[in-house]
């Protein structure tokens, strides 16, 4: 990961949301607001409503992107180093309401990315799923 929040800014400038970054400098806590754009944002999207980062890559989940359903969800996926986005990742069709992205969780040692959808409808009425 970079040293700073503007070499951060400018890795990721490709996607889009309101994030901070945070930095930890002299016993202080250093706030600098970073906005970051996505190609195919939309309004209400709510990209950003979940952030992981490890292993050079940003996860970011907008849990109200309408591409597949109406608030069906979706999780985008960036390299750090570049900002290159290496791919979305979208609910199965007719997931409606489920706000696939709401939650992401990620684990280098088994190489997962976890993404919940805790309005999924699939199987059982708002029953959730991950």
């Amino acid at each position: 990961m970079p040293g700073t929040c503007s070499q951060l800014i400018k890795q990721i400038a490709a996607i889009s949301a309101l994030a901070f970054c945070s930095m930890h400098s002299n016993a202080q806590w250093i706030n600098q607001d970073l906005k970051v754009l996505a190609a195919d944002g939309e309004e209400n999207d709510q990209l950003g409503s979940s952030i992981a980062v490890s292993s050079g890559r940003l996860v970011i989940g907008s849990r109200l992107d309408n591409s597949t359903a109406s608030g069906a969800g979706s999780v985008y996926v960036f390299d750090t180093a570049t900002g290159t986005q290496l791919m979305k990742l979208i609910p199965d069709p007719g997931s409606n309401g489920a706000f696939f992205g709401n939650s992401i969780a990620i684990s280098d040692a088994l190489g997962v990315v976890a993404i919940g959808a805790p309005e999924d409808s699939l199987k059982i009425n708002d029953a959730g799923a991950v």
